[in-house]
């Protein structure tokens, strides 16, 4: 069921090729003097390249690599990250998270509306055995989500769920209160 994980040189022809078109667009505004849009198409993208620089921290080799490819191999989701790790999680859980994820992805891809801009919040918790990773899809479902909640060691709720969101908790089973909002992830 996982698709075949990229190769260094898709990796980078992928990373390249948005470099240069983001480079592209950036020049494109200075050129008809709108130096404002430059200044915070830049900031946009110091963000995103902090925020893949953060999920270094969660420790889990696979899974930073699968997260940091995911959007050219799902590119119907915008994505941000957040991670508040204390100390890298158990490498128990590299495997897991990776299959799990590329399951739960695949299966809202096929259920989103392709039409409709999709945004996907990644939060990613914890310390060492302990983590809590939460998915908040929000967009346009033709069809509702819904998850296979049964992973061995593993605690799994949908917190909220409509026609333009779904928001799922993953979480270690001695992981106290699962449905907090992200504010309180942070």
């Amino acid at each position: 069921m996982i698709q075949q994980s990229l190769t260094v040189r898709e990796v980078l022809r992928y990373a390249n090729h948005d470099f240069a078109n983001q480079l592209h667009l950036i020049g494109m505004y200075i050129d008809m003097g709108q130096a404002t849009q430059a200044k915070v198409l830049i900031e946009q993208l110091s963000e995103q390249y902090k925020q893949s620089s953060q999920l270094n921290k969660i420790g889990l080799p696979k899974t930073i690599e699968w997260l940091q490819t995911m959007n050219w191999r799902f590119s119907i989701f915008k994505t941000t990250f957040s991670v508040n790790v204390t100390e890298p999680l158990s490498v128990q859980w590299d495997e897991q998270f990776i299959v799990y994820l590329e399951k739960t992805i695949l299966h809202v891809s096929d259920l989103v509306d392709a039409f409709t801009e999709q945004q996907l919040e990644i939060d990613i918790a914890g310390a060492a055995e302990h983590f809590q990773l939460s998915l908040k899809f929000t967009g346009k479902f033709e069809a509702l989500p819904h998850l296979n909640t049964e992973w061995k060691d593993v605690h799994i709720e949908t917190c909220a769920q409509s026609e333009t969101m779904w928001h799922v908790i993953w979480r270690d089973r001695e992981w106290k209160n699962v449905c907090r909002s992200r504010k309180d992830l942070r």
